[in-house]
């Protein structure tokens, strides 16, 4: 009958179709290598269309000896997630790390998305120039001529750029008394 009203209720069930995306592919991160441990740096969190158990479920951070995740669940299900230092950075041994952080969605099958994180470390003026021996000797004849190279002293240091720059100076050593 065209005149019968009927109530229709239609659920519409949300499918995994679509993956975690993050905003960037690739966050850089510029951190000083005297930055102490449990120092925190902020990330963005990822996002997915899907709703549900089809939404983010978990996040995951590439093995690493400097860095652990943290994520603090919000009341509105948002997610705040956390670089931890966990090992002080040291610029001369590793001045440049690649970590990727996952973001996984509770589908099935689960579906992932990926941004890659580079973190570049920061020199500080923390090492001293060495020379490469520690005394040079040389004997010259009172007769040698005005600018002869006498001897070759070398110096270097592990820092970088300006804190690597080695400015020599001479001063006069006082006469030993036999």
């Amino acid at each position: 009958n065209p005149l019968d009203i009927f109530n229709i209720e239609i659920k519409i069930e949300d499918v995994n179709d679509n993956a975690p995306k993050f905003w960037k592919n690739e966050v850089v991160v510029d951190i000083p290598e005297t930055v102490p441990e449990s120092t925190i740096f902020p990330l963005e969190s990822a996002q997915d269309e899907d709703l549900g158990e089809n939404s983010i479920q978990n996040y995951t951070l590439s093995h690493n000896e400097h860095f652990r995740l943290e994520i603090h669940k919000n009341e509105d299900g948002s997610n705040n997630m956390y670089l931890i230092l966990k090992k002080i950075l040291d610029r001369e041994t590793m001045p440049h790390l690649e970590l990727i952080l996952t973001a996984i969605d509770g589908g099935v099958p689960k579906k992932t998305g990926t941004v890659q994180i580079n973190i570049n470390v920061l020199d500080n003026n923390d090492n001293f120039p060495l020379f490469s021996k520690s005394e040079y000797k040389v004997r010259i004849k009172e007769n040698i001529p005005k600018g002869t190279l006498v001897i070759k002293v070398e110096a270097s240091d592990l820092d970088f750029g300006s804190n690597a720059q080695i400015l020599y100076s001479f001063h006069r050593v006082p006469e030993r008394i036999s």
